[in-house]
C-alpha cells in the first residue's frame, strides 16, 4: 500500500499511538493497543469519530466489534457508517463477560503458567478487551475477577487506584482463573450460525428467501432444527447444535398464540455460552403493539423486517458488521 503523510495516531481514540498511512481512498490504521489491533476507515467515518460525534462508550462497543472480527480472520476490519451505527445501537457486554475477556487478556500477556502482570502502567489493552470506556470501569472488572478469585496480589507489592478501587501494583492469574478460562473454551471456528424461529408454514419463505441466504452470503452455513435428521431428544440436540454454532439469529417474531418460548431458551443459551446473538422480528408486529417484544428482549438492537428481502439485506449487513465475514467466503 501506497503510505501518505496522514500523521500517526489511532482514528478512534485521542492520544493513542498507531501507525496510519493512507491508501485508496482510507486510512490505514495499525498495531492500535487501544483499538485492540489495526483496522480501515474511510475520512468520512474518521472525521465523525474525531470530532466527538460518537461518545467512548460507543467506541468501546465499536473497539468489541473490531476486536471480535480480527478472532476471525479479518486482519483489518473496516469500519464503515454500518458498524458505527450498529456499535451506538448495541448494549454494553454484560460485565460478567467484560470480566472474562479482561482475564483472557491478562492471562495471554501473562503467557506462562504462574507468571505476573503488572498494572502500574495500565495498557491500553485492558481498555479495549474488557469495552472500558473509562477508568472506574477498568477499575470495577478489575475488582471483579479479584473478588473471585480469578486473580491474586503478589506479597510484599504496593496497590494503585484505578477508578475508585484500589488494585494491587503486581497479580497473577490464579488457578481458578484457568479454569474459568477454560470453562469459556467454545468453538470459534465454527462456520455455523444456528437458527431460533416460529416453525409455522407463513415462516417459511423468511427462513428459505430472507435468514438463509443472508447467512450464506455473509459466509456462514445455517442450522435450523427440523431441516436434518436425528436420533434422541430435540432439546440435547439444540443444545449440542448451539455449542458448535458462531452465532444465533433469534427471530421473535409469532402468531396470535403468544410468543415462542423456544427461541428465547434458545437465545438465552447462546448468550450464556457468550455467543453473539442477532435479534429479529417482523416490523408490522411491532408497530402495531408496541408490547410485541417480551420486555427480556425489547431493549436489544432488533432488525426490523418487513419481507424475506428486506430481511436479507438487513441480516447480511448485521452479520458482516457485527461478527465479520464467516470462514466460507475466505
Amino acid at each position: 500500500m501506497a503510505a501518505l503523510n496522514e500523521g500517526s495516531g489511532c482514528k478512534i481514540w485521542k492520544g493513542c499511538q498507531a501507525l496510519c498511512t493512507y491508501s485508496a481512498g482510507n486510512f490505514v490504521v495499525e498495531n492500535s493497543s487501544r483499538a485492540g489491533g489495526s483496522y480501515v476507515i474511510g475520512p468520512e467515518e474518521s472525521f465523525r469519530l474525531a470530532n466527538d460525534l460518537i461518545d467512548d462508550f460507543a467506541k468501546a462497543r465499536l473497539t468489541t466489534m473490531l476486536i471480535h472480527q480480527r478472532g476471525q480472520g479479518v486482519s483489518f476490519p473496516v469500519v464503515t457508517r454500518e458498524v458505527i451505527e450498529t456499535a451506538k445501537n448495541t448494549r454494553p457486554l454484560p460485565v460478567h463477560e467484560r470480566a472474562d475477556r479482561l482475564l483472557r487478556f491478562i492471562s495471554d500477556k501473562a503467557k506462562l503458567l504462574g507468571m505476573t502482570y503488572d498494572l502500574r502502567r495500565l495498557d491500553p489493552g485492558l481498555y479495549a478487551w474488557s469495552e472500558s470506556a473509562v477508568e472506574s470501569e477498568l477499575g470495577h472488572l478489575l475488582d471483579y475477577a479479584l473478588k473471585k478469585g480469578w486473580l491474586e496480589k503478589q506479597p510484599g507489592v504496593g496497590k494503585r487506584i484505578v477508578g475508585s478501587y484500589e488494585i494491587p501494583d503486581i497479580i497473577r492469574v490464579t488457578t481458578e482463573g484457568h479454569s474459568r478460562i477454560s470453562e469459556l473454551e467454545v468453538n470459534t471456528d465454527s462456520s455455523q450460525a444456528f437458527v431460533a424461529m416460529w416453525f409455522d408454514d407463513s415462516m417459511d419463505e423468511i427462513y428459505d428467501e430472507g435468514i438463509a441466504p443472508a447467512i450464506r452470503r455473509a459466509g456462514y452455513e445455517p442450522y435450523i432444527v427440523g431441516r436434518d435428521d436425528y436420533i434422541g431428544d430435540v432439546t440435547d440436540k439444540i443444545i449440542a447444535e448451539i455449542r458448535r454454532s458462531k452465532f444465533l439469529v433469534a427471530d421473535f417474531t409469532h402468531g396470535d398464540s403468544g410468543v415462542r418460548g423456544g427461541v428465547y431458551y434458545e437465545a438465552g443459551f447462546a448468550h450464556g455460552l457468550n455467543k453473539p446473538v442477532i435479534p429479529i422480528c417482523k416490523k408490522e408486529k411491532v408497530d402495531n403493539d408496541p408490547r410485541y417484544l417480551h420486555f427480556d428482549t425489547s431493549h436489544m438492537n432488533h432488525i426490523l423486517w418487513t419481507d424475506a428481502s428486506d430481511l436479507r439485506e438487513k441480516l447480511t449487513n448485521r452479520i458482516i458488521a457485527a461478527i465479520g465475514e464467516g470462514p466460507e467466503n475466505r
